[in-house]
């Protein structure tokens, strides 16, 4: 019974037609990542990636006997040890007189919630996976003074400095709206966006590329080079000092990290002794960073 302090007798109480779709915020770490690795998980957890070094060049001298190089191999280990999943139970008399797409709603909600916890976790494989020396500390980023443009140049200066390739072009977007493509980019958190769009540099020009930087995840190419992307799943910083509260920003080249997806599965079961059923997902998959030189990391929070 519903209490009078809610509904007065007399009053109908309408149930609108259509179910209230899920809020869902941008994913794009996938991505920002080498797939290739990604047959070679059909028989198994582990892909063992080879790697050698490079060939020392000499100065060569007539008549005089040339020394070779013995080039090392190395591996690196991709594993795939994420294992998650999900299982929710619908009554046939829900289904059929409540709301006929609730099953396809929350099935669409549980496999974003999948992707979601898949992207955090490939933040925090890159963050961790960074080259010791490329972490370049935690910063206040001020509307102020230009500290978000400098340092986004500054990283794209670190990827220089280690050779990281520089692939050219605008990436595409899949169909989940995600990056697309080798690219070198650079993924902050809504308070750094903002201080990007609002610097000069950027937004005192009156394009319609600017203009667009207000409406869309994607920046754009804004600081040397860079694919600028914002997301809510950057990993909290590594900075502990007093007055916490840091984010992390992750620049870097597409090929850096390495991320491979061994099974997605959905499929729905009866319930024995019910009249329902169950709809189970799940997902298996791992990442590694295979070029750690060519990622840079900082921690950032607001003024």
């Amino acid at each position: 019974m519903v209490s009078e302090s809610y509904q007065q007798a007399g009053i109908p109480i309408n149930w609108h037609a259509a179910l209230l779709r899920a809020v869902r915020k941008p994913l794009v770490a996938e991505g920002l990542t080498n797939r290739e690795f990604e047959g070679d998980l059909e028989n198994g957890n582990t892909v063992r990636i080879v790697m050698t070094s490079d060939v020392a060049i000499a100065n060569y001298n007539r008549n005089t006997p040339i020394t070779a190089t013995i080039l090392p191999l190395a591996d690196q280990t991709l594993l795939a040890d994420q294992q998650k999943s999900f299982n929710f139970q619908t009554n046939d008399l829900d289904v059929k007189q409540v709301k006929p797409a609730f099953v396809e709603e929350q099935s669409s909600r549980a496999v974003y919630n999948l992707k979601r916890v898949q992207d955090a976790f490939i933040f925090q494989t890159m963050y961790d996976g960074v080259a010791a020396a490329n972490y370049e500390g935690a910063y206040t980023v001020s509307p102020v003074d230009a500290d978000a443009f400098e340092l986004a140049s500054y990283a794209a200066r670190i990827l220089d400095d280690n050779d990281t390739p520089e692939d050219m072009g605008v990436p595409g977007m899949d169909s989940e709206g995600g990056p697309n493509g080798g690219f070198r980019f650079l993924v902050v958190p809504p308070l750094y966006a903002e201080q990007l769009v609002n610097d000069p540099r950027r937004s005192s020009f009156g394009t319609t590329d600017n203009l667009r930087t207000y409406g869309e995840r994607y920046i754009g190419r804004s600081v040397a080079g860079l694919e600028i992307f914002k997301s809510t799943n950057l990993p909290s910083g590594s900075d502990t000092t007093a007055g916490a509260g840091y984010t992390a920003v992750i620049a870097g080249w597409t090929k850096a990290a390495a991320f491979a997806s061994q099974i997605v599965k959905f499929e729905t079961q009866r319930v024995q002794g019910n009249f329902a059923d169950f709809h189970m997902g799940m997902s298996v998959y791992g990442a590694k960073v295979v070029y750690p030189p060519n990622l840079v990391t900082f921690d950032v929070r607001a003024a």
